[in-house]
């Protein structure tokens, strides 16, 4: 038997974090929002199962049932927090796309995520595809003026292009 406080009805926690307003305006979700600015909410799953959805798939799911595996898009509005089921659609990552580049919410040059977040990026050794270091960086240029980028690229497993990009600078630049 369980003791504590009642459960409460799924549908009801959910629907009294969104601001309804009339059908033609966005729903507002007035709880917790993850970094992308998307509304969270625990969506229970059995007694003591818990998964956290966008607050915008919930509302699908509530008032149109479980999507399976397509997206829950905001294809009327473009607005991360509605909740408002008139404002929503279900597609695929194409479509999810679409709507984003109709919406300009693509981003790009100085919106894209390499500029705004560049300590995300992993970079020279960190790189799950380095295969070289500073030291060996350093070691490529030494050894340049008396061997070809060839010959470089064969005796340190590398494409000529890598070898190239390392004598100019362009990767393991020559600050680091």
């Amino acid at each position: 038997m369980r003791t504590g406080r009642p459960v409460r009805n799924q549908s009801d926690r959910f629907w009294e974090k969104v601001l309804r307003n009339n059908l033609d305006q966005c729903w507002p979700w007035t709880a917790q929002t993850d970094a992308d600015g998307y509304g969270v909410f625990k969506y229970r799953r059995g007694i003591n199962s818990h998964i956290s959805l966008h607050a915008h798939r919930v509302a699908w799911i509530l008032t149109n049932g479980d999507p399976g595996d397509l997206l829950v898009r905001h294809f009327v509005c473009g607005n991360r927090i509605c909740c408002n089921p008139q404002h929503l659609a279900t597609g695929t990552d194409a479509d999810n796309a679409a709507d984003r580049e109709k919406d300009g919410n693509t981003a790009r040059g100085d919106r894209s995520g390499s500029r705004t977040h560049p300590e995300k990026l992993k970079r020279g050794r960190n790189h799950y595809l380095a295969v070289l270091d500073n030291a060996i960086a350093k070691e490529i240029r030494s050894l340049y003026p008396g061997l070809s980028q060839k010959a470089l690229a064969k005796r340190f497993g590398v494409s000529n292009g890598t070898i190239y990009n390392v004598l100019h600078g362009k990767h393991w630049a020559f600050n680091q």
